[in-house]
């Protein structure tokens, strides 16, 4: 799953958005802001 900075990305669980937390170099820490599930995103 890749994610742009302009790309909104949706909670797998919820489907809430997720909120970059941090970049991890060739990805980003992502969590959902509704329930708290993580999860990280190839930058594209």
């Amino acid at each position: 799953m890749a994610m742009s900075d302009s790309k909104q990305m949706n909670c797998p669980c919820c489907g809430s958005k997720m909120e970059k937390i941090q970049d991890l170099g060739n990805s980003v820490l992502v969590k959902c802001t509704e329930c708290g599930l993580s999860d990280t995103a190839l930058k594209s």
